[in-house]
């Protein structure tokens, strides 16, 4: 096809010689825009009125980093993005008048199955990288925990930090012979799908040039990552996974090609520009699919950050093969980790007493979003920073890359081990669980702290056709004795009358059930969890304690039957770190949860919903500066090494923090709210050494739990989502996936 040169508008030309902006342009230019030149000099039109318009303002606009002008001008105008169109060359004219329909069909059909292979490759070479990551990060949390457990943080502290020292030793000796490598390799995946081929670089080992797309920055970047990312440094695996499943894809389809061709002959399909991009895309896709075990997050990571060519068909084909690596993904964690391995990444728990919004928590998301906009500007302003930094000073020498990731490795461990000894041991009670919550629990966390949930006239028709008699209690003792241990219902303790009444009044005040004491000045009648008793004190729970008689006729007309006599006022908390506590002592540490557990148990800690006050406010601010700091300086580093976990944690940090001061914003707005202390059961103590409370299921199940929904008292875990996913928007400027 000829093409007709473009001659420039005399008014719109500059005076300068444009050739003095494009160093790498020749007079017959190239044919291959991706490879550094600017083209033939039927361009110069153009480029001439391009050029025009660009001198004529300051601004460099959101192409580049903070919309700052490029620093290397002569490099950055090398670079030209080629168009994904079809070209009109011989070979595709020749491809297009030999079509047939039958031909049509038979290659629509080979697509899908490259595009099903792509899927395959990438979700079982992610699922078992991902496995690999999570055996080593256990294992190396595990014998830490242990030393920690014998009070030897020394010992801890050399076993983290030389573990660390030497996997990232390892990984950025593999950066170093494949530049490639590095960091997280989505904005080069990005440059590619936009048209521009970015150079590997120059290995420090070699002396040779390497590919971004190459196999051998593929393996560098595998088995890097494999070091790096369970070493405990301040980053995550979604940015290599990616990269790596980019390039899973690329060569999958070439493999599945050349296949092609051997079978159906040469002329039956042929590898186009387009095609190596669409497939790329489709990689990283797959890629996220795997990761976070979402099919539709993969599609729009794709559409809405890296590609800027996206057709309706591949967007078609994209999703298929993330169903695919979705399912095959699936059945491998059916297999190898059973049914935790096949639900979602991060799940919260969902339901009626979850549900506590109101106009003023909207409010707060307000506040919260442009807190979070402004705190992720400043974390990327200071990542821009450090970047140019590195291209001046570290990147050019290979030795001053090791030394800064062993700078960074030590740091980050030394923060990692030492920063939980600023916290205290806070025992596991049940006051975790209950206070200032309205049960938004799963069923497990219910177990803890409840034998289960009864219908209260169900409950009551049995009590009261059930007659307590000498013959019932022997009855009860041999059938106890012949068919193992009977349960306790109830606690065992009494309390005092003036806490049942404080609470009652509070209660009544509110709207929310009643408990009310009895005339012997007892909230119970008779010594509680006593195994002749059971039924007098379910008796006289049942004429005592009740919800409001708005819920009567109600689903919520329940009791819950305390099992504190058989479990104990200890519970068990997810992801819990005794650090220097001891292994047996019932207390955890807050800030070892979110240092010593790796960086996904880190999120869900976070983003824990029916715990508010299971990290501490103080540990909140601590943790958010410190892993803010470290995140920011080691994003960019010569390791292979993600940003969506950092994000994650900084934003969950900063929402669950911002969440305990509007919980107690809310306190102080509602009149009827009372502490969980004024339980008529607050004052026992179950703990022989006197160091931790049982606290009254049944008061909290037909009253308290009613004021705090009634409060509209917010949860601390979603107020950790909220702040995930506005940290994320002003950092990564992701609003949808």
């Amino acid at each position: 096809m000829s093409s007709s040169k473009v001659v420039p508008d005399p008014d719109l030309s500059p005076t300068t010689n444009n050739t003095s902006h494009h160093p790498g342009k020749t007079t017959g230019g190239k044919k291959d825009g991706r490879k550094g030149a600017i083209g033939a000099v039927d361009q110069d039109g153009v480029y001439a009125l391009l050029a025009f318009k660009f001198r004529k303002t300051k601004g460099s606009g959101a192409r580049n980093v903070g919309g700052q002008e490029p620093r290397n001008k002569t490099h950055y105008n090398q670079y030209e993005a080629i168009s994904y169109i079809k070209p009109d060359t011989l070979e595709v004219e020749r491809a297009a008048l030999a079509e047939t329909p039958k031909k049509e069909c038979r290659r629509t059909a080979a697509l899908w199955i490259r595009y099903a292979v792509t899927g395959l490759v990438v979700s079982i070479v992610i699922y078992f990288a991902l496995k690999i990551c999570k055996l080593i990060e256990y294992a190396r949390v595990k014998e830490t925990m242990t030393r920690l457990d014998n009070d030897d943080v020394v010992g801890g502290w050399l076993f983290w930090v030389g573990t660390s020292v030497g996997m990232n030793v390892v990984a950025c000796f593999l950066v170093l012979l494949q530049p490639a490598a590095a960091s997280s390799g989505i904005p080069g995946l990005i440059a590619f799908l936009n048209g521009v081929e970015p150079v590997g670089g120059k290995s420090s080992l070699t002396g040779k040039q390497t590919s971004f797309v190459s196999l051998k920055t593929m393996g560098a970047k595998f088995v890097g990552m494999l070091c790096s990312i369970p070493s405990g440094l301040c980053i995550g695996p979604e940015g290599p996974i990616i990269h790596i499943s980019a390039l899973l894809g690329y060569w999958s389809t070439h493999f599945v090609h050349w296949l092609e061709q051997q079978i159906l002959g040469k002329r039956f399909d042929h590898e186009t520009e387009d095609e190596k991009r669409d497939f790329l895309a489709t990689g990283a896709a797959c890629g996220i699919t795997t990761a976070f075990r979402a099919p539709l997050a993969g599609t729009l990571f794709v559409v809405e950050e890296a590609g800027s060519f996206f057709s309706t068909s591949h967007l078609e084909f994209t999703f298929f093969a993330c169903l695919v690596s979705y399912w095959m993904q699936w059945m491998l964690g059916l297999a190898f980790d059973g049914d935790t391995g096949t639900g979602a990444k991060f799940q919260l728990t969902t339901g009626y007493y979850c549900d506590v919004e109101n106009p003023l928590n909207m409010i707060a998301y307000i506040i919260m979003a442009v807190l979070g906009g402004v705190l992720g500007a400043a974390f990327n302003q200071i990542v821009e920073h450090l970047a140019h930094l590195r291209a001046e000073y570290i990147n050019t020498h290979g030795t001053r890359r090791l030394l800064e990731v062993l700078f960074l490795t030590m740091l980050t461990g030394s923060v990692v081990i030492l920063l939980p000894m600023s916290s205290v041991c806070r025992p596991a009670t049940r006051d975790v669980v209950l206070k200032d919550s309205a049960g938004c629990l799963s069923q497990e966390d219910f177990a803890q702290v409840s034998y289960g949930e009864v219908h209260y006239p169900y409950l009551n028709k049995i009590i009261v056709n059930s007659t307590v008699t000498a013959d019932l209690t022997s009855s009860v003792s041999s059938a106890s004795s012949s068919g193992g241990s009977r349960r306790m219902l109830l606690t065992e303790a009494t309390a005092s009358s003036s806490a049942a009444a404080s609470s009652s009044s509070a209660a009544s005040s509110s709207g929310a059930g009643s408990a009310s004491s009895s005339g012997s000045g007892s909230f119970y009648n008779y010594p509680v969890g006593s195994h002749a008793n059971i039924l007098d004190n379910l008796r006289h729970i049942t004429s005592h304690a009740r919800v409001s008689e708005d819920k009567h006729k109600s689903r919520y007309d329940t009791i819950f039957l305390d099992n504190a006599a058989d479990q104990g006022p200890y519970i068990h908390v997810h992801y819990e770190h005794t650090y220097t506590c001891g292994k047996k002592s019932h207390t955890f540490n807050d800030m070892a949860m979110l240092w010593l557990n790796g960086g996904v148990k880190g999120v869900k800690v976070l983003m824990q919903r029916g715990f508010p006050h299971l990290v501490s406010v103080g540990t909140l601010w601590k943790f958010l500066i410190a892993y803010f700091f470290l995140a920011s300086i080691t994003a960019g580093t010569h390791i292979p090494a993600g940003l969506v976990v950092p994000l994650l944690l900084i934003g969950g940090a900063f929402g669950r923090l911002f969440g305990m001061y509007w919980m107690e914003f809310k306190k102080s707005l509602c009149e009827n709210y009372v502490s969980l202390d004024s339980s008529p059961l607050s004052g026992f103590t179950m703990d022989p050494s006197g160091g931790a409370q049982a606290y009254d299921m049944y008061w909290w199940g037909v009253t308290y739990r009613w004021i705090i929904r009634d409060c509209k008292l917010p949860d601390p875990g979603t107020f950790a989502v909220i702040g995930m996913a506005s940290f994320m928007g002003g950092s990564g400027r992701i609003s949808v996936m």
